[in-house]
């Protein structure tokens, strides 16, 4: 049996980060590199900016289970604003199904505060280290985590089922959750795959490598999506009140009312620009187009993350953003046009009474 168990931590740091600031400032570095992917076609894969990485410690020690166990600790940056930390934990031989076991589950415990405060620490490492090269703020509370066990031989034994592995769940397991967990099963020659919410299992003697890094990626799209549908949650709030306030005062005079519906349309129209161009580019980062096998994963990945939810969600909000707009747009035709109206009675009105001075005079 030979097991490394990559633990995952994803961050939204940035709205933007400059790779390729970050890659001149990392130059020498033997460790630094772009990623790209080994696909079993040359034109599998389009990679609009692809995300640079640097291992941050090649000789970590990490606490886990009760045992220390040696690590290498690697960063990925993103350009849609991500850092991904990833900790491989290489598991000493010999290794059996039971220790395996509980490596799982100490990971996949609801509290790690042992590991999270390892990865925090990473990650304040780095904020300090290139944090001048991140470009809009971060949100600390947006983070995705993902264990992959990445396998390079495991016995051949149907009492040697990865899925309470996988799941970390050591008793017995109900049918729907084994039927749920296979469905997300893929195997190509001898490699095998299994795609979980939070965690995968990659059986491959050349390592985990292009499916890894798919999946990392997927998770990082996850994690962007996330944030833009909470920020849009946000901002439909705050434009509630803007609305009930501006028509609240219905007693006000029509040209201050005009001015705040403007003011509402311009700042609607920047969140739907800003927000279309952003969620653009991370739907866009990655496309798997001429590889089958590699596009099933990618595409299984999406899917059992959910992440159409996620999309579908923006793109809900934003329509409800766009008939606001519309709405406001029209009040504000509206409103012109009873200026006009009542600039055009008051010149006739004007025009009577300099009729009747005449007549008068």
């Amino acid at each position: 049996m030979s097991v490394e168990i990559w633990v995952y931590r994803l961050y939204d740091v940035a709205q933007e980060i400059d790779l390729d600031a970050i890659e001149a400032r990392l130059r020498g570095e033997r460790t630094a590199s772009r990623l790209t992917l080994r696909l079993g076609h040359p034109k599998g894969l389009e990679i609009k900016n692809p995300p640079l990485s640097f291992v941050l410690d090649p000789e970590a020690r990490i606490a886990l289970a009760g045992e220390e166990t040696p690590a290498e600790v690697s960063a990925r940056f993103y350009d849609f604003g991500v850092l991904s930390l990833v900790i491989r934990l290489r598991l000493s031989t010999p290794l059996d199904w039971g220790r395996l076991m509980r490596y799982a589950e100490a990971l996949q415990a609801e509290e790690t505060p042992e590991l999270d405060r390892r990865f925090e620490a990473y990650r304040d490492d780095v904020l300090r280290r290139f944090g001048t090269y991140f470009y809009g703020g971060g949100y600390a509370d947006y983070v995705e985590d993902f264990v992959l066990f990445a396998v390079r031989a495991w016995p051949d034994d149907e009492e040697w089922s990865p899925l309470p592995i996988l799941l970390g769940e050591k008793g017995p397991l109900s049918e729907a959750l084994v039927e749920d967990a296979l469905r997300y099963r893929f195997s190509y020659d001898e490699d095998d795959v299994i795609i979980a919410w939070d965690s995968a299992w990659v059986e491959d003697a050349d390592g985990p490598g292009a499916v890894a890094d798919l999946l990392e990626f997927a998770k990082a799209q996850l994690l962007e999506l996330r944030y833009y549908d909470d920020l849009l949650e946000r901002e439909l709030a705050a434009l509630y009140d803007m609305l009930a306030a501006a028509h609240g005062h219905r007693g006000r005079f029509r040209f201050g009312r005009l001015r705040e519906s403007r003011k509402l349309m311009r700042k609607i129209m920047e969140l739907i620009l800003e927000i279309t161009e952003f969620t653009g580019r991370i739907e866009n980062a990655l496309k798997v187009t001429h590889d089958f096998y590699y596009a099933r994963i990618y595409t299984a990945a999406v899917e059992r993350f959910r992440m159409r939810e996620w999309s579908e969600s923006i793109r809900e909000k934003m329509s409800v953003l766009e008939r606001h707009y519309q709405l406001l747009a029209d009040e504000s035709l509206s409103t012109r046009f009873i200026w006009i109206d009542s600039l055009i009675l008051l010149l006739i009105l004007i025009e009577i009474l300099l009729g009747l001075l005449r007549l008068t005079g």
